[in-house]
């Protein structure tokens, strides 16, 4: 019998569960070891129900005494948790287990139970919340959720992240295994099939990127890693991670299209350091320059560039706002590594850091030499002009003081007016023409634009206006050269204006590959049908040799807030959309 007494008391003390026994009658407590050391009491130290009460919180005192008067009144089994300050002031959590012991009569002689210290297992189910409340959290915050499949019963466990992944609630609905795949957009269903499938069976990793579409029809892109649990060599378990990564790719695209639109647009950009020093130059600043961007890499851009017709007073404007760390736009003739002069409209804009101190200097520049070559031929036509009317004014006075040579006078009058008529129609087609195409130039294409809505707003009648470019335009003069490019630029135009309308409709050439159509008294509808015919017919016009030229439209119709500013902007985002769509198409 000691040698069991013994052995109990080992078992007590490994599981820290202790007994004891309450005697009715004589008020008495009697209890084992092990239930002296939960309350750390001493093996002298006589137990008592007092002790139990006083080692309880304050507010609990009261409920302990009503389980003990309801299973001694009542025949009730009870049981609790709580947490005590035992006999050496230290808290401990203990769980409180009793029932009645009744004699032959069925009275109550005695209340008996168990006393356990789960101190240690609260601790650990306390971490385990936590953990799970951190795993919880950081999950959140990097838009990853967790699950898991039971391959015994195919159970799905979701965590509360991957709920909101597919944009439900936490808990909305249990999952299975068919709803989580079809979650999964349509083109990418059959290879996560396949993905998940090869992992179950060789028990590799896997790691994917898919799109879903939610309950709410949101397209999202996610990230997928998953992997085998193992138990005695069995496989028991898939365990994964979902990572919502539509932000991450969103930001990727944006950076992307912006590098795109930075090397590709026909605007010069080069940045320099605070110094001044060139350190980066897209292709259109090596385009317009000649030179190669290893070549432009570390000196200054005034060094190579400035030549002996640069105008003195353009160079300190720009050296007294780069002095001030201010922005400045100033016209400037410039030279090409060939040493061939060119005119640029430039602006430069300075970038600072955190403490005002400049950290860089970005400069946009435009080839306005064709602009300036333009208004280079009018001031000469200007002048001949102003030599034919004086001679004509001349011939006009020689004619009144002398009518006897009237007649001869009236023939030398005709001919100088009808040679007047002439240089005024050279005047205005150089002032209105675009130089390689012959179709209007963007100032006349402007200028027609707010007259058609002065007009448009006037009467109340449609107006529609579409801005088109030719789609990869650089590779036709990579490939082909600047001399088919421009007759490229050329045929376009020409298919352009064979579709439109004579006399109502005008077509003008906004900038290098860049066009506007304007539609005066047309919706929006019939200035789709229109561009859309406009761009089949430039697409099936052979003007490469094995390559289609193709074009992307954005149309927009005016609106009563409209004016040419934000009718244009509108255009512009059409334009914009029908590129991101993949090129050769119309929006509106």
């Amino acid at each position: 019998m000691y040698e069991q007494h013994v052995v109990n008391q080992k078992i007590e003390s490994w599981a820290k569960i202790g007994h004891w026994r309450f005697d009715i009658q004589s008020q008495s407590v009697v209890w084992s070891a092990e239930a002296s050391r939960i309350f750390d009491l001493p093996q002298t130290r006589k137990p008592s129900l007092s002790i139990i009460v006083d080692a309880l919180p304050l507010d609990f005192k009261n409920t302990f005494q009503t389980y003990i008067n309801s299973a001694i009144e009542h025949k009730q089994c009870f049981e609790f948790t709580s947490i005590i300050s035992s006999h050496n002031g230290l808290k401990k959590h203990i769980k409180f287990l009793g029932e009645p012991e009744v004699d032959c009569d069925a009275n109550v002689v005695a209340l008996f139970g168990l006393v356990q210290d789960i101190t240690y297992a609260q601790k650990s189910l306390h971490r385990e919340e936590e953990s799970r409340l951190l795993l919880e959290t950081a999950s959140e915050v990097a838009n990853i959720g967790y699950w898991r499949v039971d391959l015994i019963d195919n159970e799905l466990v979701w965590s509360d992240e991957t709920y909101r992944i597919h944009d439900l609630e936490p808990g909305e609905l249990t999952p299975s295994l068919s709803f989580a795949l079809n979650q999964y957009h349509p083109d990418d269903v059959q290879r996560v099939e396949h993905v998940v499938e090869q992992c179950i069976r060789s028990g590799n990793e896997y790691e994917f990127k898919a799109r879903i579409v939610t309950q709410q029809g949101n397209t999202k892109y996610i990230q997928a890693k998953g992997r085998i649990l193992e138990k005695a060599g069995k496989q028991i378990a898939l365990f994964g991670t979902i990572q919502d990564i539509s932000d991450q790719l969103n930001a990727m695209e944006k950076k992307e299209w912006w590098q795109y639109l930075v090397n590709e647009t026909i605007e010069g950009i080069v940045i320099t350091n605070e110094k001044g020093i060139i350190v980066w130059a897209n292709h259109a600043f090596e385009k317009i320059t000649g030179f190669k961007k290893s070549e432009l890499i570390g000196v200054k851009p005034g060094s190579i560039l400035q030549g002996p017709d640069t105008d003195p007073d353009a160079i300190i404007k720009l050296r007294q706002a780069i002095k001030n760390k201010e922005a400045v736009s100033v016209e400037i003739l410039n030279y090409s590594k060939k040493g061939d002069p060119y005119w640029i409209f430039l602006s430069i804009f300075p970038r600072f850091d955190e403490d005002g101190n400049v950290m860089q200097y970005m400069a946009i520049e435009i080839d306005i030499t064709e602009r300036k070559n333009d208004e280079q031929k009018l001031a000469d036509k200007q002048k001949e002009l102003e030599f034919v009317n004086f001679k004509l004014d001349r011939q006009i006075k020689a004619a009144e003081s002398a009518l006897a040579r009237e007649e001869l006078i009236s023939l030398s009058l005709e001919k100088e007016i009808q040679k007047t008529r002439a240089l005024q129609e050279q005047f205005r087609k150089i002032a209105n023409q675009d130089a390689l195409t012959g179709i209007s130039n963007r100032r006349h294409f402007v200028k027609r634009a707010q007259s058609e809505i002065n007009r448009a707003k006037r009467y109340g009648s449609a107006l529609t206006i579409c801005m088109f470019d030719i789609d990869h335009f650089k590779s036709v003069n990579d490939t082909f050269g600047h001399q088919k490019g421009d007759d490229v630029i050329r045929r376009v135009s020409e298919t352009t204006a064979a579709l439109l309308r004579v006399d109502v409709d005008l077509v003008g050439r906004l900038g290098g590959e860049e066009f506007g159509i304007l539609f005066p008294q047309t919706t929006l509808k019939e200035g789709l049908l229109v561009t859309e015919r406009v761009r089949v017919a430039i697409e099936h016009e052979q003007i490469l040799p094995l390559k289609k030229v193709m074009c992307s439209f954005g149309v927009a119709e005016l609106s009563e807030t409209d004016d040419l500013d934000s009718i244009m902007a509108r255009c512009d985002e059409m334009l914009y959309l029908a590129k991101n769509s993949g090129r050769n198409c119309v929006k509106g």
